[in-house]
């Protein structure tokens, strides 16, 4: 979770409330509170797999253009580590 980001403010947790309101019962709003919940870590899942797969391919076409001449070196390692970097972060 990001830093000064607390579980209400997401942005899934935003359109429960503007959905939501205090019109259902709360047993509805626990339910749909918990699949909204459950969306979140699931893209966010996604997202942490998209990022290591880029960081993977760029560090291995990093590693490759030491031995290539024609190919870079430094912008990939630095965004293998970005990604790595973020990744880890979520």
């Amino acid at each position: 979770m990001a830093i000064g980001k607390t579980k209400s403010n997401t942005g899934f947790a935003q359109l429960n409330r503007w959905l939501l309101g205090q019109s259902l019962p709360n047993i509805y709003y626990q339910q749909l509170t918990i699949g909204l919940t459950i969306m979140e870590s699931f893209f966010k899942n996604i997202q942490k797999r998209v990022l290591v797969a880029i960081g993977t391919t760029s560090l291995v076409l990093g590693i490759a253009g030491i031995i290539l001449p024609l190919l870079p070196t430094v912008p990939f390692l630095i965004l293998s580590q970005i990604c790595f970097a973020v990744a880890a972060a979520i």
